[in-house]
């Protein structure tokens, strides 16, 4: 062997790259930006399309979730218990989960969301009413396989960052994170 691979490896003094911070939005902006998707109505190939995202970009301001987080409620419309043995209410019932207690996962970590960000967000977005063209899309994926799953959810969250990108969002969906 002609070359020693150890004089080829970076050290890590020798790595100079960094994660950009990200700025975060002020309650104002966000709260800004959630107001402009109804004029967008009909301007995608499904009208209510702009629904869908609003309500994501929603849950995402308000609980922190990661994009995929929002496709992955379990205790969405009925009550489910979590891997910590805990009984999660329905999100949509405001009776039964007044502080709207999500049970999500993200990463391949299941995990509750307590304390929304602020409060008032969950009235002000209107996030208990979920948007028919998620539960259609459930629906849709919950006979599939776990791989055609993934496949599609990721296809949705494609959408939901080129509809961010199209409309002049000047941040990402983790920005609201």
């Amino acid at each position: 062997m002609d070359y020693n691979p150890e004089e080829f490896r970076l050290r890590k003094n020798q790595i100079t790259v960094r994660a950009k911070s990200k700025r975060e939005l002020t309650d104002a902006e966000v709260a800004a930006w959630y107001s402009k998707f109804p004029q967008w109505e009909g301007q995608s190939s499904n009208p209510s399309q702009w629904q869908l995202w609003q309500w994501m970009y929603g849950m995402q301001a308000t609980y922190g979730f990661r994009n995929h987080e929002t496709l992955n409620i379990f205790n969405l419309d009925k009550e489910c218990r979590g891997e910590d043995g805990k009984l999660y209410p329905a999100f949509t019932d405001k009776e039964a989960n007044p502080r709207g207690i999500i049970y999500t996962e993200g990463k391949g970590v299941k995990r509750a969301a307590f304390a929304p960000r602020p409060l008032r967000w969950l009235e002000d977005f209107k996030l208990r009413e979920v948007p028919k063209d998620y539960c259609n899309f459930m629906k849709e994926i919950a006979v599939l396989s776990d791989f055609e799953k993934a496949r599609r959810k990721d296809n949705k969250l494609q959408s939901y960052n080129g509809f961010l990108r199209k409309h002049g969002f000047t941040f990402t969906a983790y920005n609201l994170r």
